[in-house]
């Protein structure tokens, strides 16, 4: 299924609103579209920039070690 929880429990309420499934489906799509179309127009291309590229790689593992058990040793594990 496309939709996480959250999504899935807006799209129950819209259809209890009587909002058809494919206006539903048709606004996440757009919505989606707009969305990736934000990401792609502040998107930075820092490949022909060993250091910047290299920093955007740290930052990018130490953000996803964030969220886990290793939080405390993200800086090592990056």
């Amino acid at each position: 299924s496309f939709f996480c929880l959250n999504e899935k429990k807006e799209a129950e309420e819209l259809v209890e609103k009587k909002i058809h499934p494919q206006t539903i489906i048709a606004g996440w799509r757009k919505a989606t579209d707009v969305a990736r179309k934000a990401l792609e127009e502040s998107a930075i291309d820092n490949s022909k920039n060993q250091a910047e590229f290299r920093n955007d790689l740290l930052n990018i593992a130490r953000t996803t070690l964030s969220s886990k058990i290793l939080q405390q040793y993200k800086d090592l594990y990056s």
